[in-house]
């Protein structure tokens, strides 16, 4: 299903000036500047990205799912029309953020603004509800690694190798039972290589963290667990992925997992990065964690 016709979208572009800049037939992205303003269309999801100069605000983006037509024209003609419905601020070190729901102020982290984005634009969810869980799940997660407003580094979160392995440990777990047979950690670019990512026991952290957090653990895995396959093996990829460089979960059968929403959910998360890092932030455009230096 096509929510706009590129035909379409391109003629209200035209009427409100703007000029065609990009157009990605692979990730049914179609971008458009117009001065200071940038308008990305994902046509068959109808999620519309924009970004602009607020006049009070510096530099702002906001995402919009399944827009009608209607909404899209006034999105092109007159795009300050939302900057109250949640627009967020780029800033140059990407912290986590606070957003609007329901006149109050939430706390976010970045990956969970980036799932929401990520799932609308790629097709991969096209429920406000399901969404909702996405995000609250990527909160979740993150809420064990990093304090709130600390920079999002893999090399130092709470207790060190302890949080990180148990949840590879329990991301293993619910990929095997998921598939039905025993999933393996490789290397993507070479799937028969020796090094690999097993499940682990020997981090010496493991019983402190599970001693502060194994409720949230069994929360996190059910809420994994709760998420159609699809949407399970793409948010297991990812995070596998952003704990391990490198590194992707493939079958016994030395076939990488996957969906068919896996390559457009790679290409938003790089969308993502555009849109809302800068060009000096020191960010993995696809995970969102900081280079080492």
């Amino acid at each position: 299903m096509v929510r706009f016709s590129v035909e379409k979208v391109r003629d209200i572009a035209e009427r409100a000036s703007y000029k065609e800049i990009q157009f990605n037939e692979k990730s049914r992205l179609i971008s458009f500047r117009r001065d200071t303003t940038r308008i990305n269309v994902y046509y068959s999801t109808g999620t519309v990205g924009t970004c602009l100069n607020h006049p009070k605000k510096g530099k702002t983006q906001l995402f919009r799912r399944i827009v009608d037509l209607d909404r899209l024209e006034l999105i092109f003609f007159d795009p300050r029309s939302h900057t109250g419905q949640g627009y967020y601020r780029k800033n140059a070190s990407q912290m986590w953020k606070s957003r609007r729901e329901s006149g109050e102020e939430k706390f976010e982290y970045d990956s969970a603004r980036r799932w929401r984005f990520v799932a609308s634009a790629s097709g991969l969810s096209t429920k406000e509800s399901e969404i909702e869980r996405i995000a609250k799940f990527c909160n979740k997660w993150d809420s064990l690694y990093w304090d709130q407003g600390e920079p999002p580094s893999i090399m130092d979160v709470k207790f060190a190798c302890g949080s990180r392995s148990i949840l590879c440990n329990m991301v293993f777990e619910v990929a095997n039972e998921l598939l039905g047979r025993p999933v393996r950690g490789l290397g993507w670019e070479n799937a028969e290589e020796d090094n690999e990512v097993k499940a682990s026991s020997e981090c010496c952290n493991q019983v402190a963290f599970l001693q502060a957090h194994a409720a949230d653990v069994e929360i996190l895995k059910r809420q994994l667990q709760s998420f159609r396959d699809e949407v399970q093996i793409d948010l297991m990829q990812w995070f596998f992925s952003r704990d391990h460089c490198g590194f992707v979960l493939f079958d016994s059968d030395l076939k990488k997992i996957e969906t068919k929403h896996s390559d457009k959910v790679g290409y938003a998360h790089d969308d993502y990065a555009e849109l809302m890092y800068t060009k000096k932030t020191n960010l993995c455009p696809c995970h969102g964690l900081i280079f080492d230096n």
